[in-house]
């Protein structure tokens, strides 16, 4: 079965166009999105040295099923969806890292080393607090409660109901609070 070579050019030059236009799309994706998945890929882990490999990861998977998007939401969602399963997976193999070291008193900020360790501890508890989580509790409220997605959008992101987004985020909120504020006393 031959075809003229007029025809095999011109699919070939469809097919390089098309795949032009979805670097082209990809790549605009990756200058929008790239900060905020950063941002909610430590949220969701806390893990701040593993970042650029989970961004790659969540980039790397979402280019592979990129021609598979069907637009039920949007790009962002989609990819932040991904983003959260990549999470998932990293917090499965790790356990999330001690907080970072104590910073020498900084005369930026203003504070002393008291209130810098006050502030350190207070984020360790806060830290602790969202660990204890259960692993569908704790993407809710990352995602609601500190990346201050609506919740339609992590609904979509947790491929779950709108009415189960709400309720595992007001849950992992409780929980949160009478942690830190058990720890607290």
């Amino acid at each position: 079965m031959s075809k003229a070579p007029g025809h095999a050019l011109a699919l070939g030059t469809a097919v390089v166009a098309s795949e032009e236009d979805k670097q082209e799309r990809f790549c605009a994706m990756y200058r929008a999105e790239r900060d905020s998945i950063a941002r909610h890929l430590v949220a969701l882990t806390g893990d701040r040295t593993s970042m650029e490999d989970l961004v790659n990861e969540t980039f790397i998977r979402a280019f592979q099923s990129f021609e598979t998007f069907e637009g039920r939401s949007s790009l962002r969602t989609w990819l932040h969806g991904i983003a959260v399963n990549v999470a998932r997976n990293h917090r499965a193999k790790h356990h999330r890292r001690a907080a970072a070291a104590l910073p020498e008193h900084s005369q930026e900020t203003g504070a002393t080393p008291e209130e810098e360790l006050n502030r350190r501890q207070a984020i360790a508890r806060f830290h602790r607090a969202i660990d204890e989580l259960e692993p569908r509790l704790r993407d809710a409220f990352v995602l609601r409660v500190i990346e201050q997605h609506g919740l339609k959008e992590v609904a979509e992101m947790l491929t779950i109901p709108v009415s189960t987004a709400h309720a595992w985020a007001t849950r992992a909120e409780r929980l949160v609070r009478a942690r830190i504020e058990g720890e607290g006393s």
